[in-house]
């Protein structure tokens, strides 16, 4: 059974109030049908709603009414090549639907109303493109050639929970290597081709090679005069040994400082190659060496020079001068060589002798001896006398001063001759030979 409708020439007014198809095999709607002529009686049909099966609406942009609702109920509804369906909601899985468009890029602001399943795929990020976190905090990208974690605001934290007991977390600069490794409530380790060299340990840092056979060494390389220093605090307690060893690649020598505990027993030294420089003796003297040869030492009573060695004391560039100053808690002494060398003594302990010193005895560039200050020393005692005077001409004069005589002052000049001794009066040039008279 089959119906046509002519939406342009004919009208179906036949007075039905309700238009109920069921047996009809197909319903051809040829042509535009408008609410104004599809319509029963007075009862707009698209307004009570139409019960159709299996449905073809032919002719393009061929509107189905206004607010109708249409059922298909297993056929097919087509609204022409640039028909239009509206309607206030859509079921079924929607998956025999063609031409719906997926691409996202389109939408400048998508938005998840829920959480994002990977559902076993990747998320394929192009080179340079970035996943950013809290309003551009943390940026993660990878350039192509590196990966990029950039963090601007606060801390970059990477850690377990705070139950971890056993877990650890590992860095490998290549799969299977450990390089870095954090322990839970233990060490931290750094590893060198796979093989641990450092670790944290309860009492400080352990340098160790956990390959067999493999020496642990600290090297510190330094440029542009900078110093290369390792401090070692180690605390008390038998058997052990501490050595440092400084290689200078220059002169190829070896630089070992060593210490050694052995039961409470203490050997500290140092030494270039196998050549002694400093050593501590326990309870004893500090000995220095020069050449592996002993050359001084301190003892119990202070300091020596040993194996017929030399004191030299440098010349201070700034003064001019070196100085020696030995002092007590009532009187100082001190040798230096301003210009001459000199000899000052002051009562007291002052080690400054431009402050309060008196200088007792000078000797000068070409070798004279002279008295602190003119008229102010003599040359030994009333008690304790010089032996022997050897000279050549003894030059005798109170100039500056008078005699207890007539008052005045003179200048003499002894002289020896074959037989005779000879006396030069200075002030007037005569000479005299002085009467001699053998016994």
């Amino acid at each position: 059974m089959g119906i046509q409708i002519n939406g342009n020439t004919n009208n179906i007014n036949a007075g039905i109030g309700s238009l109920s198809i069921e047996d009809i095999n197909e319903l051809d709607i040829v042509g535009v049908v408008t609410a104004a002529n599809f319509k029963t009686g007075t009862t707009n049909v698209h307004s009570a709603g139409i019960e159709i099966a299996g449905i073809n609406v032919l002719g393009a942009n061929t509107p189905i009414g206004v607010g109708a609702t249409i059922f298909n109920s297993g056929g097919a509804i087509f609204a022409g090549t640039s028909g239009v369906v509206t309607a206030t909601a859509f079921h079924g899985s929607g998956a025999n639907l063609t031409g719906i468009d997926t691409d996202l890029v389109s939408d400048t602001s998508p938005q998840l109303g829920g959480d994002l399943a990977s559902n076993s795929h990747d998320i394929l990020m192009a080179a340079n493109d970035r996943i950013v976190f809290g309003s551009d905090a943390l940026r993660v990208k990878h350039t192509g050639s590196h990966a990029d974690i950039e963090n601007t605001t606060g801390n970059i934290t990477i850690k377990n929970d705070s139950s971890s007991s056993t877990e650890q977390i590992l860095i490998q600069a290549k799969g299977g290597e450990d390089s870095i490794k954090a322990i839970a409530n233990g060490a931290v380790e750094l590893y060198h081709d796979n093989i641990k060299s450092l670790e944290t340990i309860a009492e400080g840092i352990e340098i160790k090679k956990t390959a067999s056979n493999a020496n642990a060494f600290i090297n510190l390389e330094t440029s542009g005069g900078g110093q290369a220093r390792i401090n070692l605090i180690t605390s008390s307690g038998n058997n052990r040994a501490s050595r440092i060893d400084f290689y200078n690649q220059d002169v190829q020598q070896w630089t070992i400082i060593n210490d050694y505990n052995q039961n409470g027993t203490n050997d500290f030294s140092i030494r270039h190659g196998a050549e002694s420089a400093i050593r501590a003796l326990p309870d004893g003297a500090v000995e220095l060496y020069n050449d592996s040869n002993k050359m001084a030492e301190t003892y119990s009573g202070g300091f020596k020079v040993s194996n017929g060695g030399e004191l030299y004391i440098d010349g201070n560039a700034a003064s001019g001068h070196c100085q020696l100053i030995m002092t007590r808690s009532d009187r100082s002494w001190a040798i230096n060589n301003e210009t001459n060398f000199r000899i000052y003594s002051v009562s007291g302990n002052n080690g400054n002798p431009t402050s309060g010193w008196t200088k007792f005895l000078e000797i000068n560039h070409v070798g004279d001896l002279m008295p602190g200050s003119n008229a102010s020393q003599d040359l030994g005692t009333s008690s304790t006398r010089w032996d022997n005077l050897y000279v050549n001409d003894l030059q005798l004069s109170n100039k500056g001063k008078s005699n207890d005589v007539d008052g005045t002052w003179g200048d003499w000049t002894l002289q020896e001759g074959e037989s005779d001794v000879y006396m030069i009066n200075n002030r007037s040039g005569k000479k005299f030979k002085m009467r001699l008279e053998e016994i």
